[in-house]
């Protein structure tokens, strides 16, 4: 029979048959896992599906929730004295009174600061400039870059002014911008924003305009841009991060891709192999320490998990995240 699944609901639904793929091949090493799906039509009432006993006895717990659901979650999965794997979260400040909750990938804040390091220690030598609209969620990603680099100059496209409707920048702000660059050095533009006709027309003005040696580091959105010029991406040699990245060359990946269209007759979405790879590790974790299992966990890294602690007596961060460097027209991974 044919089922139909809404959109929505996919990326769930991928996740819980990657981990239910997890669960058939640890039963084969003696390691039995059950998996159990849980849902609530209404965000308010989460905090009354994690209180059911049927939730509440489950060793370990992996769940997305928004900013405003986590905030009822968290004290409810702190009274069951369960684990909790959070799939993301914007800042992981929010676990520092809560050591049971771990990020499975590094929150949005983290992943900036990461990408941060890495832009400079490759660039050790050049001159760092971060680009941003006036609106509050990219002047919040461009202070953390700002914190995390050494030295740095920011370049705000002042004309947005929170007027989401003014998407073009002017050749006089590229102008300006150039006024304020080395010619004779290497440069680094940050750019934080996602807004695409933005991005797209600072590129090209920057691209029309420049003959400088330039990079440009832009967000994990990027991904999903379809209007920008290909041609300027490589000649930027564009840098992204991302936390969903996916090495088809990896044995073990082409393995579960394989038997995943064998059994579900559709390419696996990332979802799928983050629910089959999370679960693999979890459990293999929990076999080996018991429910004590997150005392040992930083001394255990994977090559997809490397949990370090936020804060002292707070909650676990997975630090790994893929870095993308645009070569050749293709995204490859460069960390």
């Amino acid at each position: 029979d044919q089922y139909n699944v809404h959109p929505s609901t996919m990326e769930a639904l991928q996740f819980y048959e990657g981990a239910q793929m997890a669960s058939s091949e640890l039963e084969k090493d003696s390691i039995k896992v059950t998996i159990t799906a849980f849902d609530s039509s209404n965000k308010n009432r989460v905090g009354t599906l994690l209180a059911k006993p049927e939730v509440a006895s489950k060793d370990i717990l992996i769940g997305e929730f928004s900013n405003s659901v986590l905030s009822e979650a968290l004290p409810v999965v702190k009274n069951n004295d369960q684990n909790l794997v959070l799939l993301k979260a914007f800042r992981s400040k929010l676990l520092m009174h809560y050591p049971q909750v771990s990020l499975a990938k590094p929150s949005s804040a983290n992943q900036c600061r990461l990408m941060a390091d890495y832009v400079q220690d490759k660039y050790k030598w050049s001159d760092m400039y971060i680009a941003f609209q006036d609106v509050k969620r990219e002047k919040d990603l461009a202070a953390i870059f700002t914190e995390s680099l050494d030295s740095v100059q920011l370049f705000s496209h002042s004309e947005m002014s929170g007027n989401e409707n003014l998407m073009s920048s002017s050749d006089e702000e590229i102008k300006k911008l150039f006024s304020m660059m080395d010619s004779t050095k290497h440069n680094v533009i940050f750019i934080t924003s996602s807004n695409e006709p933005f991005v797209n027309s600072f590129l090209r003005r920057l691209y029309t305009k420049s003959k400088w040696d330039i990079t440009i580091v832009g967000l994990p959105t990027w991904k999903k841009f379809n209007s920008i010029d290909t041609e300027i991406l490589n000649h930027f040699n564009l840098h992204i991060f991302s936390t969903d990245y996916i090495d088809y060359k990896d044995q073990s990946v082409n393995k579960f891709r394989k038997a995943y269209i064998a059994e579900y007759k559709t390419d696996p979405l990332y979802e799928a192999y983050e629910g089959y790879f999370l679960v693999h590790y979890l459990a293999n974790m929990y076999h080996s320490f018991g429910d004590k299992y997150l005392e040992f966990i930083s001394d255990r890294p994977d090559k997809l998990f490397t949990f370090e602690a936020i804060v002292e007596g707070g909650g676990l961060e997975n630090s790994h995240f893929s870095v993308l460097s645009y070569k050749n027209y293709e995204f490859k991974k460069v960390n």
